[in-house]
């Protein structure tokens, strides 16, 4: 590897780094509110943090596709700190074909923003039937009251 090569993979790295703490020092929204929002849904807090991550690993490859002639060293980096979170990626495949890596991950992160909107859908649908429940014993109880203290 040319040092110029090493440069360029090092600086896709910082710049997301600085991005990752950015977004932390910022108290990003994307972040923080689906850390209060799904507190109490632990599936969907899991999900959000997939997301998250999912978004994390593209912004390296977005970052990547502005530098040239770094796509091996760039995939042999990859590699490496995708496996230490336990994602299985093929060598060719990050080299022979990084924006469609690029791609994919961006339709997962798409894909998981859906899955959270239709979890929290169902989570609101859920409250509403437990409200009409609530709403309809209590107007229920009500109307035995009144019919046993009239006999």
């Amino acid at each position: 590897m040319t040092n110029k090569e090493l440069v360029s993979l090092l600086s896709i790295f910082r710049l997301s780094r600085e991005k990752l703490v950015d977004d932390f020092i910022k108290e990003d929204v994307e972040i923080f509110s689906s850390m209060f929002e799904y507190e109490n849904d632990i599936e969907l807090m899991r999900l959000s943090i997939d997301k998250y991550f999912t978004s994390y690993i593209n912004y390296h490859f977005q970052v990547s596709l502005k530098f040239e002639n770094i796509n091996k060293e760039f995939s042999h980096a990859m590699l490496k700190f995708l496996r230490n979170f336990g994602v299985q990626v093929r060598n060719t495949k990050l080299e022979k074909g990084k924006e469609f890596f690029f791609s994919i991950m961006h339709k997962k992160e798409k894909l998981l923003e859906e899955i959270i909107n239709t979890g929290r859908i169902d989570s609101k649908r859920y409250n509403t039937l437990i409200y009409s429940y609530l709403k309809d014993k209590a107007l229920f109880d009500r109307k035995i009251n009144v019919v046993s203290e009239d006999k």
